[in-house]
């Protein structure tokens, strides 16, 4: 069996958070992980997109990573495919 290099989890709030509330959770998310940095462990999340510029902001030089329906991920910001 093949070992795995990286874990990803992730979450996908953009039907259920508000910009505020994913505002937030990213802050809380970017304390309580900071020292994941050199984990195998990804993490993501899948803002809504009307919160993606307040997302970015959050987590950028973290290690958290923004999605979103037809992105790519570039350098922790979420770009349009």
């Amino acid at each position: 069996m093949k070992k795995l290099n990286r874990l990803y989890l992730g979450t996908n709030t953009k039907m259920y958070k508000t910009i505020a509330e994913t505002t937030s959770f990213l802050t809380q998310l970017r304390r309580l992980t900071e020292d994941l940095a050199d984990s195998p462990l990804t993490l993501f999340v899948i803002p809504s997109f009307t919160s993606l510029e307040s997302a970015h902001r959050i987590t950028s030089g973290y290690p958290i990573r923004l999605g979103g329906p037809g992105t790519v991920h570039r350098r922790n910001l979420a770009c349009h495919a």
